[in-house]
């Protein structure tokens, strides 16, 4: 493994991918508002708004490459991120400024309600509660193409490019300090062209093994309808998922972790003083 590999480990809270809240999509803004009860005692998660695999892929990626990362005293947790290398994370030809802007809004807006009974999380509110220009000059470094000044009435101050500031939401932070934390190949997860891929991936890298049949990982990431089309996506980016050590059989789902994916415990976060 390279150094620059390792360096593109992500490391984000376990229980949302078991729990479903990010779609297995990454078409369209498809809007749920629907309970979802998962039947090995993970957890009950509520989830109403537009949250997909792309919303994921912005989450783990801008805690990847945030300058800073900060606790302040009333429990806050703020990301001081430049927008030029969070493209750069997610894809410079994949995504642009005005998409990463669009993911935020819908950050912002979605709700999502959770009961976590083996972690002692209830948590209520918004992934996102803020985002922002920050008043602060990024380090000396050119981009091209050339980057274009926001024009939209709705982007919350990010101009394209510049440093941001993203402050999560209760539900975000209390997954952050409380759950477990799994550490995984971002860089291989965004090469997969479909959402049902990236969250079956998601999904296996929260386990130690994975041996499913492929219509019951199906039913676990919440894509249950349409299987054909499903499996027909996943064997699609079949030679990507075996990258991260899942392999698509004839009929199962079977994932062994090398080194990479796993567990690794709830994450502090460097407390700021008031």
């Amino acid at each position: 493994m390279t150094a620059q590999s390792h360096s593109k480990f992500a490391r984000t809270p376990t229980h949302p991918h078991r729990l479903q809240i990010f779609a297995p999509t990454r078409r369209g803004k498809i809007k749920r508002e629907a309970t979802v009860e998962t039947g090995t005692g993970w957890g009950t998660a509520v989830i109403s708004g537009v949250l997909d695999q792309r919303h994921a892929d912005l989450m783990d990626a801008a805690r990847l490459v945030a300058e800073k990362i900060v606790q302040t005293a009333d429990g806050r947790i703020h990301l001081l991120i430049d927008a030029a290398r969070l493209r750069a994370a997610l894809g410079w030809r994949k995504t642009n400024y005005d998409r990463m802007r669009e993911r935020i809004d819908d950050l912002l807006d979605a709700r999502v309600d959770l009961i976590i009974p083996a972690r002692g999380i209830t948590v209520k509110g918004h992934i996102i509660d803020e985002a922002a220009e920050a008043d602060i000059s990024p380090p000396m470094r050119r981009c091209k193409p050339p980057l274009a000044e926001a024009r939209s009435p709705n982007d919350f101050g990010l101009r394209s490019g510049g440093m941001w500031r993203i402050t999560w939401g209760r539900v975000w932070t209390t997954l952050t300090c409380h759950d477990l934390q799994t550490r995984y190949p971002l860089w291989v997860v965004l090469e997969m062209r479909h959402g049902i891929s990236q969250a079956v991936a998601r999904h296996c890298f929260t386990h130690s093994n994975v041996n499913h049949p492929i219509t019951g990982i199906l039913s676990r990431v919440g894509a249950a309808g349409r299987c054909r089309d499903r499996i027909r996506e996943l064997r699609s980016d079949e030679v990507i998922l075996c990258k991260a050590g899942i392999v698509i059989t004839d009929t199962h789902v079977i994932y062994t972790p090398s080194a990479s994916p796993v567990p690794v415990g709830a994450s502090p976060v460097p407390v700021k003083p008031a």
